[in-house]
């Protein structure tokens, strides 16, 4: 029982033990010919996680969250705050996340809020490369100039730094 009573004299005493639930309860109590309703809130719902963070890289990467609910009927708990290059779907309490290829050398993250705690990925840059055109060239003895296009891998590759050249 959830509500025991005790009657010394004309006091009646009633303790509501702990309620497990996220459901409230109640209880109506008929003394004499009066009535007593007793109403108990339910438990505040939390969450755990496990893990709390990952690590995807650039080239994109799945995984998953293990979400504990406490109480264990907890089951309201919702996702929000992932960005469009991370697809999050939830089955029972195991969330399943997909971060997509990134195109930039930038770093990424998102903080997903699950329940009343937080998840963070975070997504490498993709290596940056550059492609040049022409690839060689030949000067005749009395010297030249060109040029040389260079065309960076993802477009905002921009540290590129050439090397090499005598002084």
């Amino acid at each position: 029982a959830w509500l025991p009573v005790s009657t010394t004299h004309n006091t009646l005493s009633w303790t509501a033990t702990p309620n497990n639930s996220v459901a409230p309860r109640s209880a109506t109590l008929t003394i004499g010919d009066k009535t007593f309703t007793l109403t108990q809130s339910g438990a505040t719902g939390s969450v755990a996680l496990s893990p709390t963070s990952a690590a995807a890289p650039a080239a994109g990467a799945s995984g998953s969250i293990t979400v504990t609910p406490t109480p264990s009927d907890f089951t309201t708990w919702t996702v929000s705050g992932n960005p469009a290059w991370l697809t999050v779907s939830t089955t029972n309490n195991t969330i399943s996340w997909t971060a997509n290829p990134t195109n930039s050398v930038v770093p990424r993250s998102a903080t997903l809020t699950i329940g009343d705690k937080t998840f963070t990925l975070t997504q490498a840059g993709a290596a940056g490369t550059v492609t040049l055109s022409p690839t060689a060239a030949t000067a005749p003895a009395a010297g030249a100039s060109g040029s040389i296009t260079v065309t960076p891998t993802p477009t905002d590759f921009t540290t590129w730094t050439v090397t090499g050249a005598p002084t």
